[in-house]
């Protein structure tokens, strides 16, 4: 069994996600430069790398939770609609890559939960900022 935690943080301009994979105690960490700047959309393009990453790891036939803490991934997956029109490729995708794996289930969880996927975006988002001030100098 994997647990999966997805996040993203964004700013006006950038985003950043972060990926933290438990698989028999063990931790994996990783952290993304997003190219979506909205915040539901960042979030989903994490579901999305977190998918992509369990089959280039043939992981695929694993019984699989991937938790996040938006409410708009959790709804639109759970509805299969969101109102959101930056949501519905991405939807869409989803729908595309779910009928590969065995079991994969997709949960909401409090954000106070979801501290280390959370702590990986930042970080990785507080990259993008220092990188970002280097280049303006």
């Amino acid at each position: 069994m994997l647990k999966i935690y997805i996040d993203a943080a964004t700013d006006t301009i950038q985003a950043a996600g972060g990926l933290l994979i438990v698989e028999n105690g063990a931790q994996i960490q990783k952290q993304y430069c997003l190219t979506a700047t909205e915040n539901h959309a960042a979030e989903f393009e994490m579901l999305l790398i977190a998918m992509n990453w369990l089959l280039e790891h043939h992981k695929q036939n694993e019984i699989i939770f991937i938790y996040t803490d938006s409410k708009a991934v959790a709804l639109a997956v759970e509805k299969n609609y969101s109102k959101n029109n930056n949501l519905t490729e991405a939807l869409a995708t989803f729908n595309l890559l779910i009928t590969e794996f065995k079991m994969l289930m997709l949960q909401w969880l409090p954000e106070a939960k979801n501290k280390g996927a959370d702590t990986l975006a930042k970080k990785k988002l507080s990259q993008l900022k220092q990188k970002n001030k280097k280049a303006k100098k």
